[in-house]
């Protein structure tokens, strides 16, 4: 396995049990997310609904929903959102069939049962065929005889336990892929992984306050739990793997945080109405207001 297939079954496992909706592509679960796609989709909207407590009037917020802080997907979502996080590489077509067909979203593809070996230790989407000659369904291999895919939540499953009928191998895990020019491409990054981008990692956290300790460009147990405590800060899915999402918003923070000790200054303005005091605020969003009786 290469790093940035490791790095795709890391995004695909960090979601196990996360929801199904139809034409979902990794949003975060909400009321508003699912009426949004049930608008776009009116003949799916009754699923859609029924499987949300708010929106089925079984509950009034999402406090008690299994899936509250998860992120949905449909079946093509899923794939096309565990590559393009982990690689930066997006699987063109809006279903599974437009996916298959689309020849740029791969190097090879075929029927599983033409190849001669079975399937090699190496990640593919697999696809299910229907009566009609279309694909209806797609996951993804991740070797060792097991898929992650998404239906009515995501699951990891064996191979056996799914008619899949086609495979396919992803353009950005051939031999010597670049993304295409002005793409930025970060790797994702789990426990175990190493190199520099682990320790541009470790540095940021460390400038934020969350200590990783030695920055050795080593993802280990301290590591992990660093970035678990700054997702949990920002709002981000709190699964310890610094994907896309995790290492913008680290970005982010680095950037907010530029302004040091060294860059402030002190200034008096007396005499100021409640209106001019708050357009100093909103002008200087980190000035200390006092008012005086």
């Amino acid at each position: 396995m290469t790093d940035l297939e490791r790095a795709i079954i890391a995004a695909a496992e960090a979601h196990i049990g996360d929801p199904y909706v139809f034409g979902a592509w990794g949003g975060r679960c909400t009321p508003a997310y699912r009426q949004q796609y049930a608008g776009y989709n009116p003949s799916h909207a009754s699923a859609i609904y029924k499987a949300c407590p708010v929106l089925s009037d079984r509950a009034e917020s999402c406090a008690v929903c299994k899936w509250r802080e998860a992120y949905a997907f449909d079946c093509r979502g899923f794939t096309y959102w565990c590559i393009k996080t982990a690689t930066g590489f997006a699987l063109a077509g809006g279903g599974a069939s437009s996916q298959y067909k689309t020849a740029a979203n791969w190097t090879d593809k075929g029927m599983i049962r033409d190849l001669p070996d079975g399937l090699p230790d190496a990640v593919l989407c697999l696809f299910r065929m229907g009566d009609s000659g279309k694909m209806i369904h797609t996951g993804l291999y991740i070797g060792g005889g097991e898929v992650i895919h998404c239906s009515v939540t995501v699951k990891r499953e064996p191979i056996s336990a799914g008619k899949w009928t086609h495979w396919a191998r992803p353009a950005c895990l051939a031999d010597g892929w670049q993304p295409e020019k002005g793409e930025t491409v970060k790797r994702t990054l789990v426990k175990g992984n190493r190199g520099d981008d682990v320790a541009e990692l470790q540095a940021g956290l460390n400038q934020l306050g969350y200590d990783c300790g030695a920055v050795d460009g080593i993802f280990g147990q301290k590591t992990l739990s660093a970035v678990k405590a700054f997702q949990a800060a920002r709002g981000l899915t709190v699964d310890g793997v610094a994907g896309l999402k995790t290492q913008a918003a680290l970005l982010a923070a680095l950037e907010e945080d530029k302004v040091d000790a060294g860059d402030r200054f002190t200034a008096t303005l007396t005499g100021l109405t409640l209106a001019q005091a708050d357009a100093v605020r909103r002008d200087w969003p980190d000035a200390v207001i006092v008012l005086e009786e």
